[in-house]
């Protein structure tokens, strides 16, 4: 199994895979006290959305996972996952279910 932390390189070999595919993807939000949004006086922690892909096709698989702080990245990313989704049969998944697959724990 192929592992990749980037979506370029995950996008590229969703497309070029042969054979049937499967897409399954999860996200999981995790937050961390000490990374702060706003001001010291709020005592806001930062929200990290981790985002996991697999991609299983005949031959190779291929996961992707990024932990994304910034909304404006992380929607980015959303919408190149829906893309795909809307081209290969698709499900959205617990986080465990990529770990059992992959080995991975998130």
């Amino acid at each position: 199994m192929k592992r990749t932390k980037t979506l370029a390189e995950f996008m590229e070999f969703a497309h070029s895979a042969e054979g049937k595919k499967k897409l399954l993807t999860s996200q999981q939000e995790s937050t961390s006290p000490d990374l702060l949004i706003g001001d010291e006086d709020t005592g806001a922690a930062s929200v990290s959305v981790t985002l996991l892909a697999l991609l299983e096709s005949g031959k190779e698989s291929m996961f992707f996972s990024a932990a994304y702080e910034d909304e404006k990245k992380y929607n980015e990313a959303i919408r190149e996952l829906q893309k795909l989704e809307e081209t290969i049969p698709s499900e959205k998944v617990e986080p465990s279910e990529i770990d059992k697959r992959t080995g991975e724990t998130s």
